[in-house]
């Protein structure tokens, strides 16, 4: 089944009237907008992950948007999850949200920020925090979460999401974004026993334009796998710029010294015909950016 498509209100995004590429992919053409890919080191720690995203937010005052990693607030794989919703980081996570969101009200920076979050219905969610410069718009929950045919990974620790996001770049609602959290996008076939729904695709037939994909890709023991993955990750970014004809953000979590390595999911920009236009260096944090004009 295909997932639903809704604007961030939830409510039916209304047909574009504009020219299609041959591929039947809409093309929209204006603004530039400035926008930045965050590696960082995501710790176990959401008190001290906000301390670090603030500064981050801070050192980078000329973007119009940010993305960071894949649970960058909460940490990766720690509370709130399903067997550990009511534990000291939950609050942390909470807590850190509001200082984060309190220099993004006072910058106007757009954010697309990865955290694990407990939603209205009481679930933890592997999600992203959607921010324009007037606040925040809205959330998307990863879909694709890994497992294997034997089960356990991510679908052990997070509720599914079941609906795509669309939110806009621009003050004038006219340029459309999406994201996607890791695996929705590169759906790994080792934790991707079901197959690929191709959720970029989807996006792509609404009229998006630019898609975040945000990752936290740290590879803790380095093996004959390095090399390959690295090969998978790049390419299928790449590919899917050039099939689509969009812009590709891709952030990935930074590992601590000694602690692994990000070779194989880079942080960077790709244009729409398949070309890094920016790039950060592995193992390093830091911001790139680039003007994207859509």
């Amino acid at each position: 089944m295909n997932a639903q498509t809704t604007n961030i209100e939830g409510k039916p995004l209304p047909q574009l009237d504009s020219q299609m590429n041959p591929l039947g992919v809409s093309k929209i053409t204006g603004n530039s907008l400035l926008i930045g890919a965050c590696s960082m080191r995501v710790g176990r720690s959401a008190r001290m992950n906000s301390h670090a995203i603030v500064k981050i937010i801070e050192d980078n005052p000329e973007l119009d948007w940010l993305a960071f990693p894949e649970c960058a607030l909460s940490g990766y794989g720690v509370a709130p999850i399903l067997n550990n919703i009511n534990a000291p980081n939950t609050q942390e996570t909470i807590d850190g949200l509001k200082r984060v969101e309190m220099t993004q009200r006072e910058l106007e920076t757009g954010l697309v920020l990865g955290t694990s979050w407990v939603e209205k219905d009481g679930m933890p969610y592997n999600q992203a925090r959607i921010y324009d410069k007037f606040g925040f718009r809205g959330a998307y929950n990863k879909q694709l979460l890994t497992t294997t045919f034997k089960g356990g990974g991510e679908a052990n620790a997070w509720s599914k999401g079941w609906e795509n996001t669309i939110f806009f770049l621009d003050d004038m609602k006219t340029r459309r974004a999406g994201v996607l959290i890791c695996n929705d996008f590169f759906a790994h076939p080792f934790f991707t026993p079901k197959g690929d729904p191709y959720l970029m695709w989807q996006l792509a037939r609404d009229g998006v334009g630019l898609v975040f994909v945000i990752s936290n890709t740290i590879c803790r023991d380095p093996g004959d796998w390095d090399q390959i993955n690295r090969d998978w990750t790049d390419v299928k970014l790449r590919m899917f710029a050039r099939t689509t004809g969009m812009w590709i953000v891709a952030s990935n979590a930074c590992p601590e010294k000694g602690e692994g390595s990000n070779f194989t999911s880079p942080t960077g920009i790709v244009n729409p015909q398949g070309e890094w236009v920016a790039r950060l260096e592995d193992n390093t944090v830091g911001v790139v950016s680039h003007l994207v004009t859509l």
